[in-house]
């Protein structure tokens, strides 16, 4: 049990505890007003066990405004590790495309040295080929949120799932802070890697479309993986909830927090047909 738990836990029995004093108290007097006994010398303690349990529950309000402080805390530390971790994925990411580029550069120069020039055609017309899947990511002219898709490209890849990235803006104007808006896609991204691994290698694909209109942003993430059951879908968002082995329940819930700060809204629906869908919608300048 970690230090929070321990906490909750002390606190539900500091509030139970009020309760039994005051069910006990309340029903020592109404059978003194039945005249089953006399609560004379009762009502002497009256005061002292009122100004305890006030100072009792004042106690509770101060324990739980710490633990609400020590769960902000947490969600600001996942937060701060999230986005280490993305930046850490993206330089592993430029490390990895260096190190391929060098071997496609070879590979080319050696088919040319032995004539082979159709061969080196074909070779660079499928390469060619993988970045133009990219080309979307060419209209994204902002460079925190164009960082963690390439990251996430290369996640994919690595996975072999497909990531397939539609935007009809250039999000140069955004001006909420990048770090939440990270937060946001990139928990719902790996959420959506994570949902179609086990499929067929032709399902594994997972869907954004990045949208843009005179008042909000929208960001829509689609995948076919396992249906969610709906019980699971109004607690997914909760504090400590996870499906996972090993999970801790922190990433979904910082996407809720995160959207909450920014003043915006999350969706989410869950079907065989339509599939897994989270829609996030951010207004422009919430803060």
């Amino acid at each position: 049990m970690n230090k929070r738990n321990e906490t909750l836990f002390f606190l539900l029995v500091i509030a139970l505890f009020e309760v039994f004093l005051l069910a006990l108290f309340n029903l020592t007097y109404l059978i003194g007003d039945l005249g089953v006994f006399n609560v004379g010398n009762l009502r002497n303690f009256s005061w002292p066990i009122s100004l305890f349990l006030i100072v009792l529950t004042g106690y509770t309000i101060i324990l739980t405004h710490r633990v609400f402080r020590q769960s902000h805390k947490e969600v600001e530390a996942q937060a701060h590790f999230e986005n280490l971790q993305h930046i850490l994925q993206l330089v592993d990411t430029i490390r990895l495309q260096r190190h391929d580029f060098m071997h496609h550069v070879q590979t080319v120069h050696g088919l040319l040295e032995i004539g082979e020039f159709a061969e080196a055609r074909e070779y660079l017309r499928d390469r060619f080929g993988s970045l133009v899947v990219h080309e979307e990511l060419t209209k994204i002219r902002h460079p925190g949120i164009l960082a963690l898709l390439l990251t996430k490209i290369a996640q994919a890849e690595t996975r072999s799932i497909e990531l397939d990235i539609s935007a009809d803006t250039d999000l140069v104007g955004l001006s909420l802070p990048v770090s939440q808006v990270n937060i946001i896609i990139g928990n719902i991204l790996d959420n959506a890697l994570d949902a179609v691994i086990t499929l067929e290698s032709e399902e594994k694909r997972v869907y954004l479309d990045i949208e843009e209109n005179s008042e909000t942003y929208q960001f829509t993430l689609r995948n076919y993986g396992p249906p969610i059951d709906g019980a699971i879908i109004k607690r997914i968002f909760d504090c400590g909830f996870t499906t996972k082995k090993g999970g801790q329940g922190l990433g979904l819930y910082s996407v809720k927090q995160s959207v909450e700060r920014l003043k915006g809204t999350i969706e989410v629906s869950s079907d065989e047909i339509k599939g897994t869908v989270f829609k996030v919608t951010l207004p422009k300048g919430g803060r």
